[in-house]
């Protein structure tokens, strides 16, 4: 770890996620490196500080951003994973910092809890598999053949958000998706009924920058 601080206390260029990743990424960087991000006025992506410049990039870009140019990003587990670098000349790394910010949550309307339930203690997802809403797929799709559960992404439409109102608008009544509070999936008739991971703020730079 005491590599990659140093990476991170040299980099010039800062790449932070927008929305509500924001806070707590910021937090989880200014805790183990000592770097105060500055305020971003109105709409500007970009700020200067300390002889570094931030940027505001969606975390899913993150990244990617890191495959082409010179820097060090914090972004979600979920973006981490989503959205790797593809550029295999300037592969990505990932180091979780920080406290959990929110879960990726296998979600039901109440009548589909049963469903899931019995998804969930079959002996292998071999034995049912259903496809289901996500935003996640590479997240999903990644836990659920780890820990043999026959949960799949539904591949005919892959929507970045609402994936709440899918569960209702498809008729399947089961989704996975970012859960904070839960109050959305609750105002839409869902219920939070399998934590699948938690997701954490992430350190991101270049392989070759980290001690591996």
């Amino acid at each position: 770890m005491k590599d990659i601080l140093e990476k991170i206390q040299g980099a010039k260029n800062i790449y932070v996620p927008k929305g509500e990743d924001r806070k707590p990424c910021i937090a989880a960087l200014q805790e183990i490196s000592g770097i105060e991000v500055p305020t971003f006025q109105g709409e500007d992506l970009k700020a200067r500080s300390q002889g570094r410049t931030f940027w505001l990039f969606k975390g899913m870009d993150i990244p990617r951003l890191l495959g082409r140019y010179e820097g060090v990003g914090i972004a979600g587990t979920d973006s981490v994973i989503e959205n790797p670098s593809r550029n295999q000349d300037a592969r990505v790394v990932a180091r979780r910092i920080g406290e959990p910010m929110c879960r990726f949550s296998i979600l039901a309307e109440q009548d589909k809890v049963d469903v899931v339930e019995s998804m969930l203690t079959a002996d292998s997802r071999y034995a049912a598999s259903m496809a289901i809403p996500t935003s996640r797929p590479r997240l999903l799709a990644g836990i659920c053949s780890w820990r043999d559960i026959g949960f799949t992404p539904l591949e005919e439409l892959q929507l970045s958000g609402s994936i709440e109102a899918m569960t209702s608008l498809t008729g399947i009544g089961i989704a996975a998706d970012l859960v904070r509070t839960g109050k959305t999936a609750r105002d839409n008739g869902l219920q939070e009924v399998y934590p699948l991971c938690d997701v954490y703020p992430e350190i991101v730079l270049r392989a070759e920058d980290a001690s591996l």
